[in-house]
């Protein structure tokens, strides 16, 4: 089946592509590493059913993603954390990012023709995002640290919690 190969390719290609990163900085004595995981690895907009254990949803959340997608990412994740423990000098931060926009990108879509909704309309300013790579490659510390990175408001008109009654 089609399908069934193009999950398997997304979960090896995800996997594979972050165990190279992590292992070609280690090798290389690179000790900062940022990462491009994604809300997904929550289980949000791809799963069946939205994750929404609570929110405002955090780097705590409890990730259950049911698909390729948020899976391949949440592996990310645990390929990151294994890294820090081998190799305790490195800094890896994984960034779980929601749908990236421009602002002109913003301007001129409808969220609700979007899987959206089953994030809660979040989403991320593409410069926001290169602001929180920015910080992570200058963190303190050591280890490996997950942060969500999400504008303030949503992309939807209702708010948060009204829009997380029925996925909960």
């Amino acid at each position: 089946e089609v399908f069934a190969k193009e999950k398997m390719n997304v979960v090896a290609v995800n996997t594979q592509s972050t165990f190279n990163i992590l292992e070609a900085a280690s090798v290389l004595h690179i000790d900062r590493v940022v990462l491009a995981s994604s809300l997904n690895a929550v289980g949000m907009a791809f799963n069946l059913k939205p994750n929404v254990a609570y929110i405002p949803i955090d780097e705590a959340h409890p990730c259950r993603p049911d698909e390729a997608y948020g899976l391949s990412k949440l592996l990310g994740e645990s390929t990151a954390d294994s890294f820090a423990r081998r190799f305790p000098e490195m800094t890896i931060s994984s960034l779980r990012l929601p749908a990236v926009m421009t602002a002109a990108h913003f301007r001129h879509f409808n969220p609700a023709a979007t899987y959206l909704p089953k994030s809660l309309w979040a989403y991320a300013d593409v410069r926001d995002v290169a602001r929180a790579v920015r910080l992570a490659l200058h963190a303190e510390g050591k280890g490996h640290e997950v942060f969500l990175i999400a504008a303030e408001d949503t992309a939807g008109e209702t708010p948060s919690r009204e829009l997380a009654a029925p996925a909960t």
